[in-house]
């Protein structure tokens, strides 16, 4: 009997290590996630972006990534093995996901006449579930079409040409890829009908049209005197997803929200909600987003992996490498059906040179510029009226002028 209670146990373990890792990483994401945000934002114009997507990039240089240099990128993750094991179960549980339309996916191209090494090989294709394809980098429109048909297939055409050619040279040892893509409906979807052109507050002063959604119904609702903001959450048919509307109590409370937001535990937000009979006015929002996050990673004390002092000495045998470039194109569409966003980045390596409640509002009123993010539960809520314990951001962004 001992004999056959042990693979129990032994399962058992497994499984709160699993989920541990997964927790801790979320927070990791979330945190990095604030962060890139602080310094990619700009005032008065609308964005999207993805930190999973990002951040799995970075996980996978992360694990190829050897001295000072893991020991900086090391900030913004759990060790090389947690971090592995996190992504592992994250990009499982998202990609099994029902009720809506998830994928996430990664690809490394890599120079035919190279080779990765086996421990960075294994964990790319088992942990992070990455396709691996031999390329010659110096047929630059050939790859570059080959890696945006891949990308535009994985995000179901919302994402084309996230490369150039002239991304690509003789000097290109690999590219590293995420696509990620949602679409869903919202559990109570808005109707049509009662969509109205309304005013949207670009000030004090400024308004725009706007297509304004309207809904009346029970929601989960914060409020956060830090942010001075009212807090949303939308839920998809598939409860694991959600849309949360970070709200300025003020017109111009846009500014003071991004720069506080660095330093807010959203996660603790959200827990904070509880449910309110509310009416819910948001506007129709379509949003696509380019960026490259060298500036960004400078900032934050990365600048290290753009020069020749990097050490990514754990991806190929024989040679060691630098970032050349990271890009992302990101998209984000709500509606009264629901939403559709979608994510793609890429990382070129080249050969180095020589809290606190509120009364709340009968009313959710989105008409002037605000903060949203797309998360996913980590684990599944028995009941539809539970809140959250932990969430990954999968996409966040401002809507400035809808």
């Amino acid at each position: 009997m001992a004999f056959k209670k042990l693979p129990v146990k032994l399962f058992a373990v497994l499984l709160l290590a699993v989920i541990t890792s997964a927790t801790d990483l979320s927070v990791k994401s979330d945190i990095f996630a604030q962060t890139v945000y602080k310094y990619i934002s700009q005032n008065g114009k609308n964005n999207v972006f993805s930190p999973l997507s990002l951040h799995a990039v970075m996980a996978l240089a992360y694990q190829g990534s050897a001295g000072h240099t893991e020991r900086i990128l090391k900030v913004h993750f759990l060790s090389k093995a947690k971090t592995a094991t996190g992504y592992l179960t994250l990009l499982w549980d998202l990609n099994r996901s029902k009720n809506v339309s998830m994928q996430i996916a990664n690809k490394i191209y890599v120079r035919k006449d190279h080779q990765f090494k086996k421990k960075f090989e294994y964990i790319a294709k088992n942990n992070f579930q990455a396709e691996v394809e031999s390329v010659v980098f110096r047929q630059k429109q050939i790859v570059a079409n080959k890696i945006n048909n891949w990308v535009k297939q994985k995000t179901h055409n919302k994402i084309k040409n996230l490369l150039s050619p002239n991304d690509l040279n003789g000097n290109v040892r690999s590219v590293i890829l995420n696509a990620i893509y949602f679409k869903g409906e919202w559990e109570s979807k808005f109707d049509k009908s009662k969509t109205r052109i309304q005013k949207f507050y670009l000030d004090n002063r400024r308004t725009v049209n706007c297509l304004m959604m309207h809904q009346h119904g029970s929601y989960f609702m914060g409020e956060s005197r830090d942010l001075d903001a009212t807090l949303l959450r939308l839920k998809f048919r598939n409860p694991r997803f959600s849309l949360i509307i970070v709200l300025p109590k003020t017109k111009t409370g846009i500014t003071r929200l991004e720069a506080r937001l660095p330093t807010t535990d959203i996660a603790a937000l959200t827990k904070g909600m509880w449910g309110k009979m509310a009416e819910v006015y948001l506007p129709r929002f379509k949003i696509e987003s380019k960026y490259e996050f060298k500036k960004a990673f400078e900032k934050m004390g990365l600048e290290e992996i753009y020069s020749n002092q990097a050490n990514f000495s754990n991806i190929m045998a024989n040679e060691n490498l630098k970032v050349s470039k990271i890009v992302q194109k990101a998209t984000i569409e709500i509606n009264e059906e629901g939403g559709e966003a979608a994510a793609a980045t890429a990382l070129v390596t080249v050969l180095l040179s020589a809290n606190y409640t509120l009364p709340l509002p009968a009313i959710f009123r989105a008409d002037h510029p605000f903060m949203y993010l797309l998360t996913f539960d980590l684990e599944q809520n028995t009941s539809p009226y539970a809140l959250p314990k932990d969430s990954v951001v999968l996409f966040m962004g401002k809507v400035a002028k809808p």
